[in-house]
């Protein structure tokens, strides 16, 4: 858990970097494009108070706002009629835009990708996460619960255990993955000027968010007996 940490404050750091290198935000993207950055720091940094207490439920849980907040800040890039639109929605009932599956496709696309690879990371990244965060009983009975014959014993508070460990991980680097691409997209759109200082060390951090990533993917090997 200890490297997961590091790594998130090693990007909140940077991440505190890019938001206060720039003192006036003149239109309107701009403006969008700091204040929802500023909002993301925050999210990921509550994540990882929940994850480093063991609260695997919750961190997946703030993941899922985290990626719903990340995609609708990304929709806005350098556009300032949309920024507008999102800067004077009023209906509490719906975000803006009304559809994170779009705003994930129109991400997507943006990067040179399809509309059906940006289902596929909506479907394999934020499902999961939907889940824990809209109480569904598969993902709610994978912790805190455990059933002993015909007893359900219930805990409550922190726990920790490898499957919450594992679970708090996940949580962390989704976060840090979603921090990445809105920080990445501030540089590229609202701080030209200052991409040398900031794409580098970017890149890098991105980079051990993948290892981490790809080594909670692995299988740990079976141990073999004597013969």
């Amino acid at each position: 858990m200890a490297s997961s940490v590091r790594l998130t404050n090693d990007l909140l750091r940077l991440g505190i970097r890019i938001v206060q290198s720039k003192d006036v935000n003149h239109t309107p993207a701009s403006r969008a494009a700091f204040f929802l950055a500023s909002r993301m720091l925050n999210e990921v940094r509550c994540c990882e108070l929940l994850a480093q207490t063991g609260y695997p439920i919750q961190a997946l849980a703030l993941a899922a706002s985290a990626f719903e907040l990340a995609y609708r800040a990304t929709y806005l890039r350098n556009d300032d009629t949309r920024a507008k639109a999102w800067a004077t929605h009023t209906d509490l009932r719906h975000s803006y835009p009304k559809s994170l599956l779009e705003a994930v496709q129109d991400y997507t696309k943006a990067s040179g990708g399809t509309a059906v690879q940006g289902e596929t990371v909506y479907r394999n990244r934020y499902q999961p996460l939907a889940a824990a965060k809209h109480g569904n009983p598969k993902a709610l009975a994978q912790f805190g619960l455990v059933r002993d014959g015909e007893v359900l014993h219930i805990f409550l508070g922190p726990v920790v255990e490898s499957a919450t460990i594992k679970a708090c991980k996940i949580a962390l680097v989704e976060c840090n993955r979603l921090l990445i691409t809105v920080l990445a997209d501030l540089v590229k759109y609202h701080l030209a000027d200052r991409i040398n200082d900031f794409d580098g060390p970017l890149t890098r951090i991105f980079r051990r968010v993948q290892k981490l990533g790809l080594s909670l993917q692995s299988v740990p090997k079976k141990e073999v007996g004597p013969t």
